[in-house]
């Protein structure tokens, strides 16, 4: 598994590019002396979770989701 997750890291740079406006609104929000620090921030936290994601997994269902909160 840990193999087939890093052909994924391969493609982070597109992934990351989906979030790029996000960052950027975000970004706005947080003075200017301040802002290159927190965009790696948030690349880095990004990277972070998806070294977490099995993306060959399907998503759960609706109901799958619901049995696992019961």
């Amino acid at each position: 598994m840990e193999k087939d997750n890093r052909d994924c890291y391969d493609c982070f740079e597109d992934y990351l590019k989906k979030f790029e406006g996000s960052i950027r609104k975000a970004l706005y929000q947080t003075p200017l002396s301040e802002r290159e620090d927190l965009e790696q921030e948030l690349h880095i936290k990004i990277f972070e979770k998806t070294r977490n994601i099995d993306f060959r997994e399907e998503a759960p269902s609706f109901w799958s989701v619901l049995e696992k909160m019961c």
